[in-house]
């Protein structure tokens, strides 16, 4: 959800968006990609602070 069609990094928010415009209101993807919003956002925070962690531990030497 970071990373666009074509293999561009975006901002969650204006992926999104994109993803939004391209589909009708109360169309299957509009909805789904609505309702599940806060959930992909918190995975992607989950995932770069996993990502943080080990480029710290491997800073560390851990």
């Amino acid at each position: 959800m970071t990373t666009g069609p074509a293999g561009k990094s975006f901002d969650f928010d204006r992926r999104i968006e994109g993803i939004l415009v391209r589909y009708d209101v109360g169309s299957e993807v509009h909805t789904a990609i609505s309702n599940a919003r806060p959930c992909l956002a918190a995975a992607i925070e989950r995932t770069r602070e996993r990502l943080g962690r080990s480029t710290a531990q491997s800073a560390n030497g851990s």
